[in-house]
């Protein structure tokens, strides 16, 4: 949902589903990976991006087309970037895993966001945070869902699965002040 893209025009014009996952972070990348594995069974190998003078080196996997072709046909809102619809005891691992990707905790605020374009998306986010008892605010100007306050914070650290251990620490480090 976050970094992982199938190219709709390739699919359009080349009937080719070329699916891939990239990010900066190599520990979502191999939680991708095992996801796979778990699902499909297959193994795949880490790549490293072309380098971006003052980027962050990104890594990416690229996943088999007959999967790719697979997840378009039994998901079509993942390839139309749309939350696909879960069942509500799926939210906190949607959302931290969106948050993993795509969020980021202040160190000075009592704030947190999850960043992306895709409104929808975000909007969809709203609605799950809001059915979990989280408020959120949606800025479309700045394309971020925002959390803020120390309620909504201990909520979120106590009801959204957060893998990144990183933004896990800075989320507990902010509530202690």
């Amino acid at each position: 949902v976050g970094d992982c893209s199938i190219d709709l025009e390739k699919i359009k014009k080349e009937n080719c589903y070329d699916f891939r996952y990239h990010n900066t972070n190599i520990n979502l990348i191999n939680r991708f990976i095992g996801d796979i594995k778990k699902i499909f069974g297959l193994d795949l190998s880490v790549k490293v991006a072309k380098p971006i003078a003052g980027h962050l080196p990104r890594h990416y996997v690229r996943v088999p087309a007959i999967i790719g072709r697979l997840i378009s046909i039994l998901f079509p809102q993942v390839v139309n970037k749309n939350a696909v619809k879960i069942d509500i005891m799926f939210y906190p691992e949607f959302i931290g895993a969106l948050f993993d990707d795509e969020g980021h905790c202040s160190k000075t605020e009592q704030k947190l966001f999850i960043s992306n374009t895709n409104f929808s998306l975000l909007e969809d986010t709203k609605k799950m945070l809001f059915s979990l008892g989280i408020s959120a605010i949606l800025d479309k100007k700045q394309f971020k869902l925002y959390i803020r306050g120390k309620e909504n914070l201990q909520k979120f650290l106590e009801k959204i699965l957060i893998y990144s251990i990183e933004k896990k620490q800075r989320l507990i480090d902010n509530l202690s002040k």
